[in-house]
């Protein structure tokens, strides 16, 4: 595994997006993440951006609808 953000290139597929995606995610929270699980091979990271624009979506709250009305 890398463990440096600058060693990878883009763009990066399956494992390799995964793995630039967590290290990012880590090095931000200090938390550890495994995306290997949910990701499939076809997850492609274009871009710096890509990767910023997932960051932003997971720090967004999901709204669930109250169906019950």
């Amino acid at each position: 595994m890398i463990e440096k953000l600058e060693d990878y290139q883009f763009p990066l597929h399956g494992e390799a997006a995964t793995s630039y995606l967590d290290l990012v995610i880590q090095q931000r929270t200090g938390r550890k993440t495994k995306s290997h699980s949910i990701v499939n091979a076809n997850f492609t990271l274009t871009s710096s951006q890509d990767v910023e624009n997932i960051v932003n979506a997971l720090r967004q709250p999901i709204g669930i609808a109250d169906c019950t009305r």
